[in-house]
Parts: structure tokens; C-alpha cells; sequence
């Protein structure tokens, strides 16, 4: 098996230019599991969180999402993983999201009308 590691800057410089991609992007909180293929989504939107500029802060190939500036419940359900989207609405990424140990964790998966949604941390790591 082969070993690949990256030196810390390469790995700063990659997060760095995806995390550039998300400014003044959003989040979408959606029902359903991650999809395998993020050109499959599914599930119901149920809040939409607008990203800051910057939307993270990168330090050693890790990126910490920023303070956004908005939070808009739209819908009723259970949140099971967030879309990341760029300012033109093109799809990022994909994580899982709940209240563990998830990439984008939030302060509860119940969502019901009227409420936001607190997201306690969202990080990303570029592999080694």
C-alpha cells in the first residue's frame, strides 16, 4: 500500500481555497441521511443559514465555520445532514449533521415552526 502525506501548507492552502468557496454562501438543513452522490439530494429543506465573508477561519488544514448572518426555519422535521452551497448556488459539499460527533453539529435535529437552528461548531479537515 502506498503512503501519501501532505505537508501542513499544501494542506492550508486546499482548505483555504475551498473554504473561499462557501463566502457569502449557505447551508441547508435538509431531512434524510447524506446521499452517496451530492447530485442526488433529497429530503426537505428545513432551515437555510447564510454564511458570513469569510465563511471559516482555516488553520492547519482545518476550517471553522465563521459567524453567519442569518438562520430561517422553514419547515418541520428531523435534520440528518446539511448541503453546502457557493454564493451561486452551486452545490460544495455534503456533510452529516447532528448533535455528536458530526461535521456540522447543531444544538437539536427536531426541528418544529418558528424555532432556529444554533449550529455549535461545523469543521472540515483536509487529510494528512
Amino acid at each position: 500500500m502506498a503512503i501519501h502525506r501532505k505537508a501542513i501548507a499544501t494542506r492550508q492552502a486546499k482548505m483555504a481555497a475551498y473554504a473561499a468557496l462557501l463566502n457569502g454562501g449557505t447551508m441547508e438543513f435538509k431531512t434524510t441521511a447524506v446521499p452517496a452522490d451530492p447530485a442526488t439530494l433529497s429530503g426537505v429543506i428545513l432551515a437555510t443559514f447564510t454564511f458570513a465573508n469569510p465563511a471559516f477561519s482555516v488553520v492547519d488544514g482545518v476550517a471553522t465555520i465563521n459567524a453567519g448572518t442569518s438562520n430561517t426555519q422553514v419547515d418541520v422535521g428531523d435534520i440528518g445532514h446539511v448541503v453546502l452551497r457557493d454564493s451561486a448556488t452551486n452545490i460544495v459539499a455534503v456533510l452529516d449533521c447532528g448533535i455528536g460527533t458530526e461535521a456540522c453539529v447543531v444544538d437539536k435535529v427536531a426541528v418544529t415552526a418558528g424555532e432556529k437552528v444554533t449550529i455549535v461548531s461545523c469543521t472540515i479537515t483536509e487529510p494528512m
